[in-house]
């Protein structure tokens, strides 16, 4: 089980005090991986900690052998420590989890990545970097082999994220949420190698900011900006973001159908999430996903995570059709959608409930009559029922299934156990059961 926040606390209260303080990358490392007195076997409040962590250190050579994802979040870190002692002890390091911690000084950071060649992941998220780095920093060619940088939570102002974005110049994915962003301040320059922009919970509220993003990052495949309150999509949008496939929305200001029908402007999008937003407040769950699904062109193929199939598809369409035909207010997709389909008819008034009785006709040898069945019974039930109609005991008799539709290719069955229910067999009006003596 994970540890909480408040166990952290804990665990900082009742171990010694030196422990709680702020310490270099190396320091945290050899606590975690190397300390000859591990918390395996201390008492964590309530709890016996165990740890199976893995012997890491060659015995023979002395050599450190730490694996090449290394997290490291919630351990107090404040800096690089002593020049070197990073690069000995992380020079097979590939991922850095650094989350959690009490880095607040580019200069810190900056020392710890240009000592880990290799690095190409580094979550720096939860840290207190809202300071600007300094002007003699840039620009970070040490950050030069990183393909995937998390600033979520830091409030790192867009200034460093410009020089930071300089000194990556292989970075796919960027993660710039929980910022408490207002605006967007967009570079004097594109970085076209970020494919992912995670730009969660954020205080954007204009649909012109978001199409800052789509300049700086013209390649953008994957864009997150939910819970952001941006309202008023229109169709211009979209040629901000010529190569995106997969766009969420959820839990935005979303609050009119013709902000959906914007989405149509966005060239190659394939993927929306649009869960919890305004407009769909009014609606049930079926039929906001239908109104979703029939209103986005058909160029989307997922909704929330889920693939729209071709007879989903249709039914949404044929759904908001009639959704909308005896409305004055018919919104331009309704007359696409005629194109396609023609003018329905409505929809019969139908009770779908399923049904507890069938007429069925039994026969045995010469005899025959309609039964009306409760397919709520078993078959021994069933059984005990018929023992009148046959002159014989349940025991004495076998009873025989045959549904109009499989007799033709599979003939009869034999209802070999006596707990299973009727309904279970989907029994239909006009089906037949035989019986005969054992």
């Amino acid at each position: 089980m994970p540890f909480t926040m408040a166990d952290m606390e804990l665990l900082s209260a009742e171990l010694p005090l030196e422990a709680a303080d702020g310490k270099s990358l190396p320091e945290a490392i050899k606590d975690k991986y190397f300390n000859d007195e591990p918390l395996s076997g201390m008492i964590l409040g309530q709890v016996n900690i165990i740890s199976n962590m893995p012997v890491l250190k060659d015995s023979r050579s002395g050599a450190i052998n730490l694996p090449p994802c290394l997290a490291l979040n919630y351990c107090c870190i404040v800096g690089a420590g002593d020049q070197g002692e990073v690069e000995k002890m992380c020079k097979n390091v590939t991922e850095l989890d650094l989350s959690e911690n009490s880095l607040s000084k580019w200069q810190e950071v900056l020392s710890i990545t240009g000592q880990i060649p290799q690095l190409c992941f580094l979550n720096l998220s939860s840290n207190p970097l809202s300071t600007a780095m300094p002007a003699h920093l840039a620009p970070v060619p040490l950050m030069a082999g990183i393909t995937n940088l998390v600033l979520n939570n830091t409030k790192v102002p867009w200034s460093t994220v410009h020089v930071l974005l300089d000194g990556t110049p292989r970075l796919e994915q960027l993660h710039l949420s929980l910022n408490d962003y207002g605006a967007v301040h967009p570079a004097d320059k594109s970085y076209p190698t970020v494919t992912l922009l995670q730009f969660n919970r954020n205080q954007i509220t204009d649909w012109t900011d978001v199409t800052k993003l789509g300049q700086m990052f013209p390649n953008l495949e994957c864009f997150f900006v939910s819970e952001n309150d941006v309202r008023g999509l229109t169709e211009s949008v979209g040629a901000h973001f010529p190569g995106l496939k997969s766009l969420c929305l959820s839990e935005t200001g979303l609050a009119s159908w013709e902000e959906i029908d914007a989405l149509a402007s966005f060239p190659a999008l394939t993927e929306v999430r649009l869960k919890r937003v305004p407009l769909a407040e009014a609606y049930g769950e079926k039929e906001r996903h239908q109104l979703m699904i029939a209103r986005l062109t058909r160029r989307v193929t997922r909704l929330n995570g889920s693939r729209i199939g071709d007879t989903e598809r249709e039914q949404a369409e044929r759904a908001f059709i009639r959704h909308y035909m005896n409305r004055e207010d018919k919104p331009k997709r309704y007359h696409e959608l005629i194109e396609t389909y023609g003018n329905l008819n409505p929809l019969a008034n139908v009770d779908l409930r399923p049904k507890t009785h069938v007429k069925c006709l039994v026969r045995f040898e010469d005899t025959s009559q309609e039964v009306n069945i409760s397919v709520k019974q078993t078959v021994g039930q069933f059984k005990q029922t018929l023992q009148d109609f046959v002159g014989l005991p349940p025991s004495q008799f076998r009873l025989w299934y045959c549904d109009q539709e499989m007799m033709r290719g599979c003939g009869a069955t034999l209802l070999r156990y006596p707990g299973k229910l009727l309904y279970s067999l989907r029994i239909q009006d006009g089906d037949e059961f035989v019986i005969d003596r054992k």
